[in-house]
């Protein structure tokens, strides 16, 4: 996750005390939090923005050919049948919002995860205390745990589903591109034929819905034993390319003709480079823990 992303996460459970604040807070203090949020909220949409930048430059697309133009109309039909608006909404309404809610109370439910975020005192403590001892604790602490966590859970769902409403359109366009350029027209107009019948309706509406079906997203169970099928090859893979790739030098491995001749490609002097090289990943441990002059 971003610094910007968690910026306008930490807005957003800061909203509440903000609101509080009001009554008492001077004007300039609640200027600058909406200045904070705005800021938070526009570095947010400049990286999403990037992120759709680099995938549509990733996944570049051909300009549909004349002929493959000449078909859209039937591929806008097409897609109709096996995607007709509103279907996101349905898939949110019957599997993605009740999985979200699921996974956000798993995240919440655990009382002792609160009061260790409050105390420090360690979860495998917490966790031998009587649990109604523990929900008081939480109560003292925290006695907006339980509402901020539900408010924060249909937060996500809420945005979730407006996300995928304001895709649909686009989603929409591609799905019907996409029939064009794969589908001749009389095939697609064989398979419109089809939809119009009962079962083949059927079908072409449940397409996209069985894909996110509990049946399906239940296989998401076997990832782990998959991982632990694969992760060895990887691995030794990963061993394999350390071995033949070692890691780069940095300026102070460099041999004295080797930096003279840097200095000279970067014009700067070795006594810079040899101050601005990077420490290295245990150098700055160390240092944090005020373990280096």
């Amino acid at each position: 996750m971003t610094r910007s992303m968690v910026a306008a996460a930490a807005l957003a459970l800061l909203a509440p005390a903000g609101a509080l604040a009001q009554d008492t807070a001077p004007p300039e203090t609640e200027i600058e939090f909406g200045s904070a949020m705005e800021e938070a909220q526009a570095e947010l949409t400049r990286e999403f923005d990037q992120l759709g930048s680099l995938f549509g430059e990733i996944f570049a697309a051909e300009p549909l050919t004349a002929e493959e133009e000449a078909r859209l109309p039937l591929a806008v039909a097409m897609a109709d049948h096996v995607f007709p608006a509103g279907s996101f909404a349905v898939v949110m309404e019957e599997s993605m919002a009740p999985m979200m809610t699921a996974m956000m109370a798993r995240l919440t439910d655990d009382p002792a995860v609160a009061v260790y975020n409050a105390t420090g005192v360690p979860t495998e403590d917490l966790a031998a205390l009587e649990e109604e001892d523990l929900q008081e604790a939480l109560a003292l602490f925290d006695p907006h745990y339980r509402a901020r966590s539900e408010r924060i859970g249909q937060m996500v769902v809420t945005l979730m589903r407006d996300l995928f409403e304001a895709i649909e359109p686009a989603y929409r366009e591609g799905l019907s591109r996409a029939f064009a350029t794969r589908f001749e027209a009389g095939e697609m107009e064989e398979l419109i034929g089809f939809f119009r019948t009962p079962v083949g309706g059927k079908f072409a509406r449940q397409s996209l819905l069985v894909q996110y079906d509990p049946q399906m997203m239940a296989i998401v169970e076997q990832l782990g034993p998959a991982m632990g099928e694969v992760m060895p090859g990887m691995l030794e893979e990963i061993v394999a390319i350390a071995e033949a790739y070692p890691e780069g030098r940095r300026f102070g491995e460099l041999a004295a003709a080797e930096k003279a001749r840097a200095a000279r490609l970067l014009g700067r002097s070795e006594a810079e480079l040899e101050a601005l090289q990077p420490a290295e990943e245990g150098d700055v441990e160390l240092e944090q823990m005020g373990l280096t002059s």
